[in-house]
This record gives structure tokens, sequence and C-alpha cells, in this order.
């Protein structure tokens, strides 16, 4: 009878023990995810897209001030355009040829040339850009057939031929030509050319 008690004793021991786990046993469950709080100025800066200049949003692509806006070389000439409000009559109008100076070009301009321009948009800057378009789209074959071409602010531009490049007012050489928009030609030149009379 003493053997029985104490077998069944070691037996409800060994329940317990089984339900128990074995001692010192830590427990396998993870913790749940912890989600990070939403940061409002965070999401702000990744869905906020920078505001569209107005100037620009408009312009019909593969346009001559598209196709200048979408050229490195051509920055300052871009700024410049913008700048002096004729955007939309170059980006929609034509045809016209384009003869526009690199930004290595305006930066070679005497000091403060640049400057004064920017500052005169409706004056030096509009009649230093009008000189560098003609009326018209005129590919290099048909500039290779001139000896004078007038531009837009109604002076003539001498053309010749140096080293195998059109040169215009023998000092600005076309350095890449051709460049066709929907609305004219875009001839990339190496040199900015200054109306007569510009400093008065």
């Amino acid at each position: 009878m003493k053997h029985a008690a104490t077998l069944s004793l070691l037996l409800t021991f060994c329940v317990w023990l089984a339900a128990c786990g074995p001692a010192g046993a830590t427990s396998t469950r993870r913790p749940s995810a912890i989600t990070p709080s939403p940061n409002p100025a965070a999401e702000q800066e990744r869905t906020v897209a920078p505001p569209e200049n107005p100037a620009l949003a408009s312009i019909p692509p593969n346009s001559l001030v598209d196709l200048a806006a979408s050229d490195s070389r051509l920055s300052m000439w871009a700024t410049a355009m913008e700048t002096s409000g004729l955007v939309e009559t170059f980006a929609i109008s034509g045809p016209f040829t384009i003869l526009a100076p690199t930004d290595e070009a305006f930066t070679a301009l005497p000091e403060g040339v640049w400057e004064r321009m920017m500052g005169e948009p409706d004056g030096l800057l509009t009649n230093v850009l009008v000189y560098h378009i003609l009326e018209g789209a005129r590919d290099t074959e048909s500039l290779l057939a001139l000896s004078t071409v007038n531009t837009l602010l109604d002076q003539n531009l001498t053309v010749g031929v140096r080293n195998g490049s059109i040169i215009f007012n023998d000092q600005a050489r076309i350095v890449d030509g051709n460049m066709r928009a929907t609305n004219g030609v875009i001839h990339v030149i190496d040199a900015v050319l200054l109306p007569p009379g510009w400093g008065r």
C-alpha cells in the first residue's frame, strides 16, 4: 500500500514537471515587431515635388526652347531666354534659326557684361538674344551659300568659313550644327555676338 502511494506521488510529480518544462528553459516566442511612429516631416519631404517653373511648364517638347533647356552646354542661354521673357515666343512661333552660344562663351565675356545684360532684361539682354536669331530654319548648307544674314534685331551678320567651320562676324564659329526642333534649328556657337553700339 505504501509502495502504491509512493508510485502515485511520483507519477503526479512527473506530470507536473512535463507541464512546466525543464528548469531554466526560456520561452522561444518572439516579441511582436515594433512599428515605428510615422514622421510627417519626412513623409512630406519624400512626396512633395519641387514647384514647377511656370515659364517652362508649357514648353512644347522638341521646340527650340526645349532643345536648348535640355542641353547642358546651353544653360546660360536658356536662363537668358527665361529672364528676357522670350520663352513663349520661341517655344511656339517660328520657324527660326538660333545661334546659341555655349556657357563657356558667356563666361568669356568681359567682366560685368553678363551681369549688366541680366539686369536689363527688356533692353540689352533682349537685343543680344535676338541678335543671335534668324527668321526661317537655315541649316548649315543654306548658310554656306550666304555672305550675310539678317537677324531679328534687323542687324546683319557676316557669314564665312574658317578651317572648315562656318563663322559669323569673323568671331563666332559653329561647333555643333543642325540641331532640329519642331519650330526651327539651333546651331551651337563658341562666342557671344554683341550687337553694334551695345555698350552705349
